[in-house]
């Protein structure tokens, strides 16, 4: 009997033994493992595994002055318009939200057939949400791997630049501007120490057809994306490509229908005046991209995503499938009045769809105007207001208006 119970005991104590034997061990296995508030250390010999942790905790107080469909993005095209065309006044609206914490790591583990390490990062924030959910879900924005040249996982498309995305307060940022993550193999290599390309097969998103009921989306084919930029003193150019397939399968003729969608993207920061002022400019065009573009990611079934619309062909007695033209543009500038302490950044965004046979009330063209202050007062904590407004304009050319007001806290580690 007293052995059954030192043996169950034992079997108890063993997780904790294995670590205790592990630190005594260390000196013995030349082992040093060094621990910080921010991540971790452990080197073997002449191998060196580390591990970062990061996030931020943020606050947004929002006060929509005339408010929109949206309570945490400012989004042009979640505006309404009233059937006169008049900017009808929704009602005032106070939002207080945390969900745009984000927490990461960042590892960095030792191979020992190349001296650079293999590194893994993971991030994810609080943004997410179910269908007919009202509670935030946490959603996961990074997940990839760097081998070599190879990047492997959830990373920025090819198809995109975040080096030039404003620093805005608002969470959704410019409505024209065009980033996005996207599960992908990629290459990427340095043509020399100017020029550097990236080249990728990407997941392709879906794509929701406009008043097709008996079409069912499908997704064999993935999307190819590659980006050349040049970097300099002054800054950067980059310009970018992007081509995809989008598949559907109607139920009633029982046949396919393929579309063939792509666009371009051209980029630049222009360092006006270096750590102080920063020029940012980005402007693409293409057929089927909507998906791409942050004002026209999932439009609430108006014309969803990559927008594409059914046109029908009574020569043929059936309806077919076309992709509609949408482009857009960005200007930003973050100007440092303090440097490392005070700044503040002013952009305009804009979207323009085809109207092709769409309904009089769908959405045609958007505006996006923002200004901020923000102080940092260390380089983990900063406190800011930003002031928003934007435009909403339908195929039948009304419109309608909103306005913003937003405070924000951020501390992060």
């Amino acid at each position: 009997m007293m052995n059954k119970t030192i043996k169950n005991y034992l079997q108890k104590l063993f997780p904790s033994l294995r670590v205790l034997t592990l630190l005594i061990c260390l000196p013995v296995l030349k082992m040093q493992a060094q621990a910080s508030t921010t991540g971790l250390k452990v080197t073997a010999g002449d191998s060196t595994l580390s591990i970062k942790w990061y996030g931020q905790g943020r606050l947004d107080a929002i006060g929509d002055l005339n408010r929109t469909d949206a309570t945490i993005d400012f989004v042009p095209y979640k505006i309404p318009v009233t059937t006169d065309g008049i900017t009808k006044n929704q009602g005032q609206r106070t939002t207080f939200n945390a969900v745009t914490a984000r927490i990461g790591v960042d590892a960095g583990i030792p191979l020992k057939f190349q001296e650079e390490p293999i590194n893994i990062k993971v991030e994810g924030d609080f943004s997410g949400r179910a269908a007919n959910a009202s509670a935030p879900l946490f959603r996961l924005r990074k997940a990839y791997t760097n081998f070599r040249k190879f990047i492997i996982g959830l990373h920025p498309s090819s198809f995109s630049d975040f080096d030039v995305s404003p620093k805005t307060l608002d969470l959704a940022g410019p409505s024209g501007f065009v980033g996005s993550y996207r599960t992908q193999v990629a290459w990427t290599d340095d043509v020399n120490d100017k020029f550097n390309y990236t080249i990728s097969i990407e997941d392709a998103p879906l794509a929701e057809a406009y008043e097709a009921n008996n079409l069912v989306q499908r997704k064999s084919i993935p999307a190819f994306a590659a980006n050349i930029k040049w970097k300099g003193e002054f800054g950067h150019i980059q310009l970018a490509g992007l081509l995809r397939t989008i598949e559907y399968h109607n139920r009633e003729e029982k046949r396919n229908f393929n579309v063939t969608g792509g666009g371009g993207l051209l980029s630049s920061a222009i360092n006006i005046a270096p750590k102080r002022t920063a020029l940012k400019l980005q402007a693409v065009y293409g057929t089927g991209i909507g998906s791409y573009i942050g004002g026209l990611y999932d439009m609430d079934g108006e014309t969803s995503r990559a927008i594409t619309t059914t046109i029908q062909r009574p020569e043929l007695d059936k309806a077919d499938i076309t992709a509609i033209n949408a482009g857009g543009g960005t200007v930003g500038i973050d100007h440092y009045w303090m440097p490392e302490k005070l700044r503040s950044t002013f952009s305009y965004s804009m979207i323009q769809a085809e109207k092709m046979d769409r309904e009089p009330d769908e959405f045609k063209t958007s505006h996006y105007v923002s200004a901020n202050v923000v102080w940092e007062l260390t380089k983990q904590i900063s406190f800011g207001g930003e002031y928003l407004w934007g435009k909403r304009i339908n195929v039948n050319d009304r419109s309608g208006e909103a306005h913003r007001v937003q405070a924000t806290a951020l501390f992060a580690f």
